[in-house]
């Protein structure tokens, strides 16, 4: 009868439980909760040079980095929208810097927490870049045609031997900016080098010269840089090459793209 009496209570015990557990499981609710949307004044990368004007490069970075909206929460400093506080500006005073007295590659960030507890954060590279120690004899900045279609480019100094070349595929297609380099080489020549680079999609591009094929690693087409097809006037000669990602184990596929470019040779005059 005892054990009767202790399978009964027991029996009690666990219903209960499980009714407990029920009973909570009935008031728990989904929260909808909102994610800021982020509205950023932020470049996915900000490249610098150290050889510049008397301005630092933090006095050249842009106080305002980004914006950030959230009409559910709204920010402890925010501003204006439906709760008075939807807005938030993220400075560059809000975020510990990188050394920016020095050349090399880094990542900004500036971050919120609105006040529902949700942090959100707006990121993008910052490359600083110095003289090179051995630049090649040729200032290769100026404007540039694409012989095929009339469109040009454009090519900036950064520092001796550094430059920016806004449009790699000379079309409408990726305005996206990267880092040409020009070194000297063993015979006091110009010799073009383009490490290999993010565009604005994630893939990885790297300028080749025009007679590399396909299916070859971004580490293999070091030995295949753009080449200088002429001096007078200045004229380039490149294939662009993208691959799924900036690692150097990376592959091209043969006429694979991922984002903007064919596999066709480019040539570009200077104007």
């Amino acid at each position: 009868m005892k054990n009767k009496n202790n399978l009964f209570a027991l029996t009690i015990l666990i219903v209960a439980i499980i009714a407990g557990c029920k009973k909570d499981f009935e008031l728990s609710k989904i929260q909808d909760v909102n994610i800021p949307m982020v509205e950023s004044y932020m470049e996915p990368t900000y490249i610098y040079s150290l050889s510049s004007s008397g301005q630092s490069v933090f006095e050249l970075i842009p106080d305002t980095l980004a914006l950030l909206i959230d009409d559910v929460y709204g920010f402890e400093n925010g501003f204006g929208g439906i709760t008075g506080r939807d807005s938030l500006y993220l400075t560059k005073g809000m975020l510990m810097w990188p050394d920016t007295t020095s050349s090399g590659a880094n990542t900004i960030a500036v971050s919120a927490i609105n006040l529902g507890g949700y942090k959100v954060t707006a990121d993008a590279a910052l490359i600083i870049v110095s003289d090179l120690e051995h630049p090649g004899p040729t200032d290769i900045s100026g404007s540039f045609e694409r012989t095929i279609n009339s469109y040009v480019i454009h090519i900036e100094k950064l520092a001796a031997g550094v430059f920016l070349i806004d449009n790699v595929g000379g079309a409408a297609a990726d305005g996206t900016s990267y880092l040409l380099y020009n070194y000297e080489s063993s015979s006091g020549l110009d010799s073009l080098v383009f490490p290999i680079q993010e565009m604005s999609c994630g893939a990885g591009l790297k300028l080749v010269s025009p007679s590399a094929s396909g299916d070859g690693t971004a580490n293999s087409y070091n030995a295949f840089p753009p080449e200088i097809i002429s001096d007078f006037p200045l004229t380039f000669s490149w294939k662009v090459y993208e691959f799924p990602s900036t690692e150097g184990t990376a592959v091209h596929p043969e006429g694979g793209a991922y984002c903007a470019w064919g596999d066709g040779a480019r040539i570009f005059v200077k104007q």
